[in-house]
């Protein structure tokens, strides 16, 4: 399972599948799931194990094979007093929800928070425009590849019929 709304402030983790091959992690054995597990001198209750990605089939930032998730609300409780360095940060939005106004706040929200600070919103339906873009330019640069392929081969044959018919 993932987090719900119920998990709020609670010390649950969602590992990715290849957690375990990092230091500290390689001692476990048996069940995981229902498992206690102790980062930075927290104990968690493991709820759930990511299936694992295959390498190629998504980008680094989706890469969530040796990744730890809590949610944030058991972030801050258990990190309260303390200066954290956050490299990522991955939500998820309800159903409806608009991405690019959602984006739009998230980029205000830390820019008035952490003067300086730039920060990259990247969401799956923006991703997936994106490369619905690059996928038409791509059939594009490839509909005229053929078309140039398609007159070469014509101007050829019109060539062999033209010396055929003046040969006669």
């Amino acid at each position: 399972r993932f987090f719900s709304d119920l998990d709020e402030k609670q010390s649950y983790v969602v590992l990715g599948c290849k957690i375990l091959t990092r230091p500290g992690f390689k001692t476990f054995k048996g069940k995981l799931v229902g498992s206690s597990v102790k980062i930075n001198n927290h104990l968690y209750l493991i709820i759930g194990i990511l299936k694992c990605s295959p390498a190629d089939s998504s980008p680094d930032f989706w890469y969530t094979d040796k990744v730890v998730f809590l949610p944030i609300s058991t972030l801050q409780y258990h990190y309260r007093n303390q200066q954290l360095e956050i490299e990522e940060l991955m939500v998820r939005m309800q159903p409806k929800v608009d991405y690019l106004l959602l984006s739009t706040l998230v980029k205000q929200y830390f820019a008035k928070r952490i003067k300086g600070l730039k920060v990259q919103v990247s969401a799956t339906k923006s991703l997936i425009k994106q490369a619905e873009k690059t996928s038409q330019r791509i059939t594009l640069l490839l509909a005229a590849i053929g078309s140039i392929s398609l007159l070469a081969g014509c101007i050829g044959i019109m060539n062999v019929m033209l010396t055929a018919v003046i040969e006669r």
